[in-house]
């Protein structure tokens, strides 16, 4: 995408909890594309305030305060107020590299293309990389998409976005996945185009947070949204009440997390791996023992 001076083509939206990691990373990672018309929305989960910083001063920085709800529900609030053609989404604490910006969006100069995925880079908490995370194929539930599901690597067309409805606001965790299940099948329906890149558009820093109460409901909420498609596959089926049943285990929720269980075994009978599970739920202890917490 060109340069326009009059309009960004790109808005990248942060949604953050006012932390400082937003200043020190990823609101300059998007401002230092200067050969780049960017916009970056930061909104601001809850009553907290943003640090005051002349970075937050910018021209091309629009910060939405007060937002309640779910990362979800934030993330949407951050694209309600975007300006530009184009959406990224980043986390608050996770930076693009240099470049990044402009090859996720010069693809998007060929009007039949919707959706661009690129490859990140984890590292730790020193910063050294640890891994590159690659763009796979993401499944039938995706419509066999292939891109990267993690924020940061993907840019799509906020038309594309709208038509799926944005983030699922009931999601505190995996909201990234579960709209790419919607945005690949969205694609197959409109016949668009999605691009992947060859470089290593942003880096991606470890949080150091549990997700095992989130990661149990996200399971729940996929199998309700998107059960009419897994139940055609009773693989899909026994894999998502399996996920589902565990999560929920580890989570303290035993008897829901052992319903989802049955309902794997029921779905696929001949794997042994469907019954072990069940097995397990009648040993807390040793179910404890094999899933952690």
């Amino acid at each position: 995408m060109q340069l326009m001076a009059d309009r960004p083509v790109i808005s990248v939206c942060i949604p953050t909890l006012g932390r400082e990691a937003l200043v020190q990373r990823s609101v300059p990672s998007v401002l230092a594309e200067t050969d780049l018309a960017v916009e970056v929305v930061v909104a601001v989960n809850g009553p907290g305030a943003l640090p005051d910083d002349e970075l937050l001063r910018d021209p091309r920085v629009t910060v939405v305060p007060g937002v309640e709800g779910s990362v979800g529900a934030v993330r949407n609030a951050a694209a309600a107020a975007a300006s530009a053609p184009v959406l990224v989404f980043l986390d608050d604490d996770d930076e693009f590299l240099p470049g990044g910006l402009r090859d996720l969006s010069t693809p998007f100069d060929d009007p039949d293309v919707a959706f661009v995925s690129g490859r990140l880079e984890s590292v730790d908490g020193a910063g050294v990389r640890t891994k590159v995370v690659e763009p796979e194929q993401l499944g039938a539930l995706f419509a066999d998409l292939y891109a990267t599901q993690l924020a940061g690597g993907f840019a799509m067309r906020a038309s594309l976005f709208d038509a799926v409805g944005g983030y699922d606001e009931r999601l505190r965790f995996s909201e990234n996945y579960e709209l790419c299940m919607r945005l690949g099948r969205e694609l197959a329906r409109t016949g668009s185009r999605s691009v992947v890149t060859g470089t290593i558009v942003s880096r991606y820093w470890p949080s150091g947070r549990s997700y095992v109460d989130q990661s149990a409901d996200c399971a729940e909420v996929i199998l309700e949204t998107h059960g009419e498609l897994i139940d055609r596959d009773p693989k899909l089926k026994a894999q998502w009440e399996a996920l589902a049943g565990v999560a929920l285990f580890r989570a303290g929720r035993h008897r829901r997390g052992r319903t989802h269980l049955v309902r794997a075994a029921r779905a696929r009978p001949a794997d042994w791996r469907n019954w072990y599970r069940l097995v397990l739920t009648l040993v807390p202890p040793l179910a404890k023992r094999v899933w952690g917490r």
